[in-house]
């Protein structure tokens, strides 16, 4: 149930935030050493976000979201890749006619 739960916030419109929020990384440098970390949150992987994101903006017909330019770099990857993938299929889950 944990993945519904982040595909939730995609249906109800909130799917940018926890997806950019869904992998950290961050570097640090002190005068004794240096490194890097990183964090996953949520359940879903950076993948699943892209497509879900792409999925619910082609059932929605916008094609080109004004929301997608403040996805992080990766999940914006992942969203293009999938919506280009929707576009070729064009097959919808539900038909509105």
């Amino acid at each position: 149930m944990e993945e519904l739960n982040d595909l939730l916030t995609v249906f109800l419109g909130f799917g940018v935030f926890n997806a950019n929020a869904a992998f950290q990384f961050s570097q640090y440098t002190s005068v004794y050493s240096q490194g890097w970390s990183a964090g996953r949150l949520g359940y879903l992987p950076e993948q699943v976000w892209g497509y879900a994101l792409a999925r619910f903006a082609f059932e929605r017909d916008e094609m080109n979201p004004e929301w997608s330019q403040y996805l992080s770099t990766n999940i914006r990857a992942y969203f293009k890749a999938s919506m280009k993938w929707l576009r070729s299929s064009g097959e919808r889950l539900h038909s509105y006619e």
